[in-house]
């Protein structure tokens, strides 16, 4: 946690660093911008080697130029990439470290059956107040109530893992259903003892992506203010090709989306009282635990 949190120090530095860089005019980038050439941030082999270890699948990135991102690089440069695409990555390890969650195991509890308990009472509680609403239009409330059906929707892809392996086919998910699962329960039952660290954990990973997301966001909002529509130095369509970054080149998107599932405090299902205790410190006198 102290690494991760000098990592989200460091990217907050970073990302300040810009508002010093929009204090330049666009005029007045234009009288040295052709110095830079072929400068570019392609050339920055260790800012994709960062990506490669926190989990860029090689799938999402963006072709240069109609060639891969490491082309403008030097050979032992393209190697290094290549060799941290086929090592574990942080996300990987994230993944293997949440399946080997102990406390799913509830021993005869089926705890996810007493969330889609839960959730379904959430959800027709939301279409008896829309239906009860008296100031709304009848269109109004038609439009209300398809959307909780796509919410309930959404809810299935948690509770359903064939669902689930869907999204995972089609990119939209990268992490195992299993582990979603864990992180979620982390998440909902942050404030139990033993899950506070996991979840301090899995909040920092998501601070780090965000950090990441917003400088390449800045990032792109600054291309565009300074050269408009122009190519970049390094021949790519400048703002055109930053912005397409923004959203595609996150890696922790699904443990951002988990806010999706989660449900209010008072309808968390209660848990028994031997995974309660396993999820706290407890001592007992003359005991072993």
């Amino acid at each position: 946690m102290t690494r991760l949190h000098r990592i989200i120090e460091i990217q907050r530095i970073l990302v300040d660093q810009l508002n010093v860089l929009e204090t330049m005019t666009a005029l007045d980038f234009l009288d040295f911008r052709d110095m830079l050439y072929p400068a570019s941030g392609f050339q920055s082999y260790q800012f994709r080697l960062i990506e490669n270890r926190m989990g860029m699948n090689p799938g999402q990135r963006l072709l240069y130029n109609k060639e891969s991102y490491y082309a403008p690089l030097k050979q032992e440069h393209q190697d290094l990439l290549r060799k941290a695409e086929e090592e574990p990555s942080l996300l990987r390890l994230i993944e293997r470290w949440l399946e080997r969650t102990p406390f799913l195991d509830f021993q005869g509890f089926d705890f996810w059956k007493h969330y889609g308990l839960a959730v379904h009472d959430m959800l027709e509680g939301d279409r008896k107040t829309i239906i009860a609403n008296q100031v709304s239009s009848q269109e109004e409330k038609d439009a209300q109530l398809r959307e909780v059906t796509a919410n309930e929707e959404n809810f299935s892809v948690i509770l359903e893992e064939e669902k689930h392996r869907e999204l995972m086919e089609k990119g939209r998910r990268r992490l195992s259903h299993k582990s979603t699962q864990a992180a979620l329960f982390i998440l909902l039952y942050r404030d139990e003892p033993m899950l506070h660290l996991p979840f301090r954990l899995l909040n920092a990973l998501m601070d780090i992506d965000e950090l990441f997301t917003t400088w390449r966001s800045r990032h792109a909002l600054m291309a565009q203010r300074m050269i408009g529509n122009k190519l970049g130095t390094g021949g790519s369509t400048g703002y055109n090709y930053l912005k397409a970054t923004v959203d595609k080149y996150r890696v922790f998107g699904d443990l951002v989306n988990l806010s999706t599932f989660l449900i209010p405090r008072s309808r968390l299902p209660e848990l028994p009282d031997h995974v309660r205790q396993s999820l706290g410190f407890r001592y007992s006198p003359g005991g072993n635990k």
